[in-house]
């Protein structure tokens, strides 16, 4: 009987180890924006760090109470469209029509759904449209809360700790700081 007891224990203990990550790998969790259980850690350089806790923080769920600690993009990278971000008539244009030029929008995708910010009509993903966080000037769009990222790629506009997304879902307003 002890035997099996210590084959048994050993088997569960072989599957539990290869089920983890190695030290030092990443553990790659598909987010699917409807369960608030991972918190998004994000640092300028668009590396993450997800923490399993509470239902109160959340990556990008949408029904996230507090926002991430960073306004950094979920993944920041460029998206492959074959357009050449650097042609400067391209720069002044606008693809998706939200008023803020091609140019500043950019060719990364900040909200991580394929579509880089120039064609997204919402490049932050919070379910606002851009033309309405870019505010009164699209070609200088509003910072409501004056950190380095305009409203139209900040996902906590006003920086109070609510992500916008949920602000509306709770009928406040996002862009008063």
């Amino acid at each position: 009987m002890k035997r099996l007891n210590w084959l048994f224990g050993s088997v569960l203990l072989v599957m539990a180890l290869t089920m983890m990550p190695a030290c030092g790998e990443e553990e790659d969790i598909a987010d699917t924006g409807d369960s608030a259980d991972t918190a998004d850690t994000s640092d300028s350089s668009g590396d993450t760090a997800d923490t399993a806790d509470s239902a109160d923080t959340a990556d990008t769920a949408d029904s996230a109470d507090t926002a991430d600690t960073a306004d950094s993009a979920d993944t920041g990278d460029s998206v492959d469209t074959g357009q050449d971000c650097d042609d400067p008539v391209w720069k002044k244009e606008d693809a998706d029509e939200d008023g803020i030029p091609n140019g500043v929008e950019g060719c990364e995708d900040r909200d991580g759904d394929e579509l880089p910010n120039y064609l997204d009509a919402d490049s932050d993903g919070d379910g606002i449209p851009d033309a309405t966080e870019a505010g009164d000037d699209p070609t200088n769009p509003r910072n409501t809360d004056t950190d380095d990222t305009p409203d139209y790629l900040d996902r906590d506009s006003d920086n109070d700790g609510l992500r916008d997304k949920r602000e509306k879902e709770l009928g406040t307003d996002p862009l008063l700081k």
